[in-house]
């Protein structure tokens, strides 16, 4: 059984200061907004956090201030006509902090669910691209867009579906182009997990032969 195992801890400042209502469930209003998280190269990536009102009421925290976050990635409805879903920042705790710096740490444990895809860049550097199946409980399973680069993409180049492996990284954005019907193109934002450290916890297709 598979201790599933989904963490994130960022700290940023809000785009605008803002955040803006999102949508109600089962009760619940849920806020979201546009989380500022520099990195040590000095760029930034502009991750999106969706945030409980009642943990909005518990923290109190004034939103121009630097925040430090803590909760997981999920994949909510982007409400977008090109992009399907969207990995989100779902906030569990929230506080104010003197400074942000550059904390940006994911921790996942998941299953492997689509065969992980080896290409290079232009440039030639190594990149995989791969999709891990994280359950959240109550039924449900955010399936989270990760990349790895270098020898580590090779490394995940071999693993297969059903792989149960472990990672350590952070989360990231990326602007792209799409062009639509009308020939225009237009800038989107993809989120995905980097991964900097991987482990493989057990192999489906082991798992397989010794059945």
């Amino acid at each position: 059984m598979i201790n599933f195992e989904n963490k994130i801890t960022v700290a940023g400042r809000l785009l605008d200061n803002r955040i803006v209502l999102d949508h109600e469930y089962k009760g619940v209003t849920y806020y979201s907004g546009v989380l500022l998280v520099e990195r040590a190269s000095g760029n930034m990536d502009k991750l999106r956090v969706m945030i409980p009102e009642r943990l909005l009421m518990a923290s109190n925290v004034a939103l121009d201030r630097p925040l430090e976050i803590t909760g997981q990635v999920r994949v909510y409805n982007a409400h977008d006509d090109l992009v399907r879903y969207s990995a989100t920042v779902y906030a569990r705790d929230m506080m104010a902090v003197e400074s942000a710096g550059t904390l940006n740490d994911v921790q996942l444990t998941g299953v492997i669910c689509k065969p992980p895809i080896f290409r290079k860049t232009p440039f030639g550097r190594e990149i995989s691209d791969f999709t891990l199946a994280v359950e959240r409980g109550h039924g449900k399973t955010d399936y989270l867009p990760c990349i790895a680069w270098g020898y580590k993409a090779r490394e995940v180049a071999g693993f297969g579906v059903g792989d149960q492996i472990s990672l350590s990284g952070r989360m990231q954005s990326r602007d792209y182009h799409k062009a639509v019907e009308s020939g225009e193109c237009l800038t989107r934002t993809a989120y995905e997990i980097s991964a900097f450290s991987l482990e493989l916890l057990e192999s489906a297709e082991a798992t397989r032969r010794e059945a």
